[in-house]
């Protein structure tokens, strides 16, 4: 491994260093790629098989947003409800999650013991989950 010396004085021990970007991807590692799915969101895979993170688009970010509204409803207890906030409030956040994140928080969302599946601002943000993990 070598060490670089930027310009602005910090060494980087391998890896990459980006001092200014606007746009764009970058991705490092041992297979990284990047590409852009059909939908046109940016998808990274890197050297962890089964690695994939997806952005997610405006509408489904705003059906979150609504959906996490009404999550105050139901009792903070309630199965599923935690974990179902925690997943929902990431995607809201960074815009982004991990695929198999994703995934867990659509099988929360459309469990029959879940209180959050009871809740119509659901049926948006499963709707808009399939699309994004491309089942349909």
């Amino acid at each position: 491994m070598t060490t670089e010396q930027p310009q602005n004085g910090i060494s980087v021990s391998g890896g990459m260093y980006i001092g200014s970007m606007s746009g764009g991807t970058a991705q490092s590692g041992d297979h990284a790629q990047v590409v852009t799915n059909p939908q046109g969101s940016t998808v990274s895979t890197g050297g962890q098989t089964g690695h994939q993170v997806l952005a997610a688009g405006p509408q489904l970010l705003a059906d979150v947003a609504r959906l996490r509204a009404q999550l105050p409803l139901l009792a903070a207890d309630a199965d599923g409800v935690a974990e179902a906030d925690a997943g929902l409030a990431d995607l809201e956040r960074t815009g982004e999650a991990e695929r198999g994140r994703l995934a867990r928080l659509l099988e929360l969302l459309t469990a029959g013991g879940s209180a959050v599946a009871a809740l119509g601002a659901a049926a948006p943000v499963v709707q808009g989950l399939h699309g994004l993990l491309g089942l349909g």
